[in-house]
């Protein structure tokens, strides 16, 4: 009798400690899994990033928030401590492409070191957190990443909420296969080396090739051709990569700025002001691409504040809207 108490009391201890017990990441990665780890999505211009790795850019950091890897002078952090940088990133754009490989390796380091805390509070809903003061609501942020079925597919399908079911699922999923990320969409030459000493970056180097192991992969961009006209650039630019949650869109707009209306993002974009940290410029000067802020917000390395959208647009996008510009900036 005593052994089966002491038996019943063991199994109920493991059971209560196992319940306190954080949830973790799986320690293993099928073929399978890797194929899912691996699946592309892509912003409304064409950038692409792995599912997972979209999930973090658009949730945590996003080149402008939380776990951003901006400096905290240029993008506010809400609070999250500095060396937790989970902003993955690829290095297109970026005008220091060296700078931008060392952020990318060390924000894949951060991610695979922190893994089992990232997965238990997207799970338990405390990341990202409800939009309260000047923290805008990023939860469904991942809508600004689409999947599409193939080359023809003209729509795709937003990818889903970071604490959804789905959005959970594809995070641990990324998180047990080792974070892998795309790097960058055009093909660049890996520097050569004879030892891992040889490797600034990733210390890694394939003896098999004589080069240095990549930090991630090389996805071409889709291409998206947009008419340098108002409507297009506000239906195929704006709306998507823009005016979504946590940026430019509702009452709660960054820098005031709402996006999210064809009519009224218009009149704001050609007869407002920028905020004092720009200057009070003006967003669109017609027929000057060369004065408009707008312009120079959508480049690698704007004057005042971050790159806009933070990951950039492609050179299609950029430019559709200097080309509108030139022509006058007409509403249509």
């Amino acid at each position: 009798m005593r052994r089966c108490v002491g038996h019943i009391f063991i199994v109920f201890l493991v059971g209560f400690l196992c319940a306190a017990c954080p949830p973790r990441v799986a320690d293993r990665c099928t073929p399978e899994d890797m194929a899912k780890a691996k699946r592309i999505a892509y912003t409304s211009d064409g950038l692409p990033a792995y599912e997972g790795q979209a999930l973090l850019i658009a949730s945590c950091g996003g080149d402008s928030y939380c776990h951003t890897q901006m400096p905290r002078e240029r993008a506010p952090r809400f609070g999250a401590p500095a060396d937790l940088v989970f902003d993955p990133l690829p290095i297109d754009g970026y005008p220091d492409e060296g700078q931008a490989l060392k952020r990318l390796f060390r924000a894949v380091q951060t991610i695979r070191r922190h893994r089992d805390a990232i997965y238990a509070s997207v799970l338990d809903g405390s990341m990202p957190p409800r939009s309260h003061g000047r923290i805008p609501d990023l939860r469904n942020a991942a809508s600004m990443f689409r999947r599409f079925a193939d080359a023809n597919d003209p729509e795709g399908v937003p990818l889903p909420s970071i604490q959804s079911p789905e959005g959970v699922e594809i995070l641990h999923t990324w998180l047990a296969c080792a974070s892998p990320v795309v790097e960058r969409t055009a093909f660049a030459s890996p520097p050569p080396c004879r030892s891992d000493m040889d490797c600034e970056i990733t210390r890694s180097c394939d003896e098999m090739s004589g080069t240095c192991q990549s930090v991630g992969d090389t996805v071409p961009r889709r291409d998206l051709q947009v008419e340098p006209k108002w409507s297009a650039i506000h239906s195929k630019i704006m709306l998507p990569s823009c005016a979504v949650s946590g940026c430019h869109r509702g009452p709660e707009a960054a820098a005031q700025l709402d996006l999210s209306d064809q009519a009224s993002a218009y009149e704001r974009l050609t007869r407002g002001l920028s905020s004092e940290t720009c200057g009070r410029r003006r967003f669109v000067v017609p027929s000057r691409p060369d004065e408009s802020l707008l312009v120079e917000k959508v480049g690698p390395n704007p004057s005042c504040g971050a790159r806009m959208p933070p990951w950039g647009l492609g050179p299609f996008a950029v430019q559709a809207i200097v080309e509108w510009i030139r022509q006058g900036a007409h509403a249509d």
